[in-house]
């Protein structure tokens, strides 16, 4: 008696359609689930922090700044903690200072136009 041994690989089976329409199914719902994630991540991730100083010169950080310490100098940081944008507010005798120079600079222009009102300035 001879017994016969098929040679090679044996013949793979393919998946029925049910099979791979099961695994396009998942494949689809994770990649939703996935993309989703990343989408709701995304702004948590850019979350902005607040650093000041008090009056007695104490770091503060935080989400929000106090309307106390609206008016005073502070740093916009990002989660990393680095300076992303920094903000000097004047003080009132700075600000005060700024327009006077500012309606001087004005005056002395229309007084310059009156001197001269056929002469062009470079």
């Amino acid at each position: 008696m001879v017994i016969a041994i098929p040679l090679g690989c044996p013949k793979k089976r393919q998946p029925s359609g049910l099979v791979m329409r099961t695994n396009r199914l998942v494949t689809l719902i994770l990649g939703i689930f996935f993309t989703l994630g990343i989408a709701f991540s995304l702004p948590a991730a850019a979350k902005l922090y607040n650093k000041w100083v008090d009056e007695n010169g104490t770091t503060h950080y935080g989400e929000t700044i106090p309307p106390e310490y609206a008016d005073k100098d502070r740093a916009e940081l990002n989660k990393a903690g680095r300076v992303v944008k920094k903000q000097d507010v004047l003080t009132p005798e700075e600000r005060r200072a700024a327009r006077n120079a500012k309606e001087q600079e004005e005056a002395n222009q229309l007084a310059e136009e009156k001197a001269a009102p056929g002469e062009e300035t470079p």
